[in-house]
């Protein structure tokens, strides 16, 4: 398996543990990936722009083809 490595700034990183930390508290059962950290979050992101390729017509890859489009990414 690929492991990736990137920085994010510490202040980002904070309101992103906050913001999955109420992601996590209210749905705890009821999620595609279960319980979200900064890297499992960024590595869910990373597999639905996968599906780009793999499977283009499911919802992942349509929902994060609208995300791409959105910052000016042409598909």
């Amino acid at each position: 398996m690929a492991q990736i490595t990137f920085e994010i700034p510490d202040a980002l990183h904070e309101d992103l543990v906050e913001l999955l930390t109420t992601f996590n508290d209210a749905n705890p059962d009821s999620t595609s990936h279960g319980h979200l950290t900064v890297e499992t979050m960024a590595a869910m992101f990373l597999q639905d722009v996968g599906h780009l390729s793999v499977r283009p017509g499911s919802w992942e890859a349509q929902n994060i083809a609208a995300v791409l489009i959105a910052h000016g990414y042409q598909l």
